[in-house]
Order: C-alpha cells, then sequence, then structure tokens
C-alpha cells in the first residue's frame, strides 16, 4: 500500500483536502481518458462508455462509496473558498473532454446541428478557445453552448 502523501503531510486541513481531492480526481481522469481517447469508437460509442467504466467501478466497491468530488461539492464548497475554487477548476478540466468529444460528433454524422462559421467576426469560444481551430471551416452551435 503507498503512504497517503507523496512527501510530508499537509499542514493545514485545506493542504488535507486539496491533497484528497487532486489524488481523488487523478483516478478519475484515469476513468475519463479509458472512456473517450479511443478514436476507433465514435463520439456516441465514447460517450456512452462513460457511465458504463464508472458503474463498473462503482459495483467493483460494492457500491459502498460515491463521488468523492460531488460529496466535497455539496458539503464543503460552500465553507471553504480556497475548495471551492479547487473544485471549480476540477470541474473546468472534468468537462473539457467531454464537450471536445460532444463537438466532434456532428463531424462524423451522429449530430445534426447547425452550423456557423468559424470565421465570422466573433467566433465561438470552445472552453476558452475554437474547435477545431479557426480555419474557415464551420463548427456546431453546440460547441458555444460549453
Amino acid at each position: 500500500m503507498r503512504p497517503l502523501f507523496r512527501t510530508k503531510p499537509p499542514v493545514t486541513k485545506e493542504a488535507f483536502a486539496r491533497e484528497v481531492l487532486d489524488r481523488y480526481f487523478s483516478g478519475t481522469r484515469e476513468l475519463v481518458k479509458q472512456a473517450l481517447d479511443d478514436k476507433s469508437l465514435s463520439p456516441r460509442q465514447r460517450l456512452r462508455r462513460y457511465p458504463d467504466i464508472i458503474t463498473g467501478n462503482a459495483a467493483d466497491r460494492n457500491w459502498n462509496l460515491g463521488c468523492l468530488i460531488g460529496d466535497f461539492s455539496l458539503e464543503t464548497a460552500s465553507h471553504s473558498e480556497l475548495r471551492r475554487l479547487r473544485l471549480e477548476a476540477i470541474f473546468q478540466e472534468w468537462r473539457t473532454p467531454f464537450a471536445a468529444c460532444i463537438a466532434e460528433a456532428p463531424y462524423t454524422g451522429e449530430l445534426n446541428l447547425p452550423l456557423i462559421r468559424l470565421n465570422s467576426p466573433n467566433p465561438p469560444g470552445f472552453l476558452g478557445g475554437n474547435y477545431p481551430p479557426d480555419d474557415g471551416r464551420t463548427q456546431p452551435r453546440c460547441a458555444r453552448s460549453f
């Protein structure tokens, strides 16, 4: 069994909570990669894999544990600005691969949405940037809602 802390134990309750969140999220990040990184599958197939993977993960633990990130969000975010900010960053990072996968769907024919021009005066942002890059091609409207 590996030690809880990589170096020395955190010195504050906030540091401890961040370490716990970061370690839990590193496992979640791997589950997301497992579900969404297989480009041999269509975006829809990859998105459908995620609930199967997390359900299997919960079943492997005999359904005893929920989502630590969700629990922290509900129970501690309103009490600690540092935890709230860390959770916000986690959720931003967590949704990015899902948004990218959803944005691929119109290009594969799996999602039929109206398209807009990327080279319009105000191209839609996609999580802080354009997806795909602004090369004059069209982009699905769904990308502006992420």
